[in-house]
């Protein structure tokens, strides 16, 4: 068993996958690429690159300028401190401003990306079919991001901000499970060598357990909500999915 600073290091080792977590939304696109074989591999990983790149300048700036204990205090803010030496208060309100900015970029994102993908689950009746409704002169799943905004909108000022976070990342990393486990399923298919999704999904699984492990020795009531959400989303699948086990219709 690890203690909590130890526990502290290997949260933070497993958790540095949400700096990432935007680029599985690339892939949301590919009906709009012109040439998705060619560009969709392109996009993801120079999307990679230049992002380690910048979040290496933006580390460098903030370990140049402020010592370990004064990034501890000042925590969500820590880079506009950071900027303050050599752009005085400007460079304090430039960089919060970038934040919001950042910010709703990636909720913009998250957003859209998602209500496609609802989109196209509703096409394969894994979901209602008015998620597949449209804008019509520009495609858009209007009212699939309407109905994704307003459960969002309920879920955030509902709960607690680490009760959020705590799921979030959990069902991130059991997506990516899932996801290099149909890898390695399709392997032949996709020819992927076998070690490279097996290797995801293990560390995926590792991290979530790590997860698991600090939330049941520091937060216990994030871990519990959890539970209750995941019980409910399975009760969901069982009485509503196409392969509901409960309610089941009788049609073949």
């Amino acid at each position: 068993m690890f203690d909590t600073g130890a526990g502290g290091l290997l949260m933070g080792a497993a958790l540095i996958f949400v700096a990432y977590e935007g680029f599985e939304l690339i892939p949301n696109a590919v009906n709009e690429m012109e040439s998705p074989q060619r560009d969709l591999g392109r996009a993801i990983v120079i999307s990679v690159l230049l992002t380690t790149l910048t979040y290496i300048l933006v580390s460098l700036v903030a370990v140049g300028n402020l010592l370990p204990d004064e990034i501890a205090r000042y925590k969500e803010y820590a880079l506009a401190v950071a900027a303050r030496p050599f752009l005085g208060h400007a460079g304090f309100v430039l960089i919060g401003l970038g934040a919001l900015l950042s910010t709703a970029s990636a909720i913009n994102a998250t957003l859209f990306g998602t209500a496609r993908l609802g989109k196209v689950m509703a096409e394969d009746r894994a979901l209602p079919c008015v998620f597949a409704l449209q804008e019509r002169s520009k495609a858009i799943p209007w009212v699939s991001l309407l109905i994704i905004t307003g459960v969002t909108l309920v879920f955030v000022n509902l709960a607690d901000l680490a009760v959020i976070s705590s799921f979030a990342s959990s069902t991130f990393l059991l997506i990516f499970a899932a996801v290099n486990l149909a890898a390695i399923r399709l392997r032949k298919r996709i020819e992927l060598a076998l070690w490279i999704p097996l290797s995801g999904m293990s560390l995926a699984l590792l991290s979530w357990l790590v997860l698991c492990v600090y939330l049941w020795r520091n937060d216990g009531r994030s871990l519990l909500w959890m539970g209750i959400f995941y019980l409910a989303i399975v009760a969901a699948e069982l009485l509503f999915s196409q392969r509901r086990l409960i309610l089941r219709s009788d049609q073949s």
